[in-house]
């Protein structure tokens, strides 16, 4: 019995690799839910990534966190949303936890959350999956001509001097409508084309 209570292995892995597998939900009371990724049954993860949005209720503390392949929920209930309670936008942290799948929804559920003083631990995460073979799962085709996505993706490289083109900036020269350049840099985001280092800040996967 002792070891159907091993607590699982927490896989390096990027976002990305969960959103894009199939989430397994197994019925057995020993058997852990898992996503299958290159052959691997990941039932705990360990990722590294800045936290673009952030929302705390009594029972529940969630962070949206991206580490440029792209973003997911990770959420705490009942007494430990203390694990993410001082958590804020803009920091970046390292996440251990239990991928989960709701309503079509894949989330985080938190065991552990930790804040890196330096958001360079994001590229040293970068490098160290690239490393073992993990490479930055593409982002879709973006056409970079006249078209309002090339547009937004060159302004973010021109106004990135280190910490990350400002947003309201790239938006202002962007000659899209405001409405037009925030649904641009939503669909960005979401397909991890670019990511948010801190808030309001925006950076291109190099």
């Amino acid at each position: 019995m002792a070891e159907q209570n091993i607590r699982q292995i927490a896989y390096k892995v990027w976002i990305a690799d969960l959103l894009r597998n199939k989430y397994e939900a197994r019925q057995g009371e020993w058997e852990p839910n898992y996503i299958d990724v290159n052959g691997k049954k990941i039932s705990r993860v360990n990722i590294i990534a800045n936290v673009v949005e952030k929302q705390d209720t009594e029972r529940l503390s969630s962070a949206v966190i991206d580490d440029g392949s792209g973003n997911i929920s990770a959420r705490c209930f009942n007494e430990n949303t203390k694990i993410l309670r001082n958590i804020v936008v803009g920091d970046t942290i390292l996440v251990v936890g239990k991928p989960r799948m709701n309503n079509n929804e894949m989330f985080i559920v938190v065991e552990i959350a930790r804040k890196l003083e330096n958001s360079l631990w994001l590229q040293a995460r970068k490098k160290e999956l690239e490393k073992e073979g993990k490479t930055l799962p593409e982002a879709e085709n973006i056409e970079e001509t006249d078209s309002k996505r090339g547009k937004i993706m060159k302004l973010v490289r021109n106004f990135d001097k280190g910490d990350g083109a400002l947003q309201e900036e790239v938006i202002e020269k962007s000659g899209l409508s405001i409405d037009d350049s925030k649904k641009v840099i939503k669909e960005l985001l979401e397909e991890g084309a670019i990511y948010q280092p801190k808030i309001n800040r925006l950076k291109t996967i190099e």
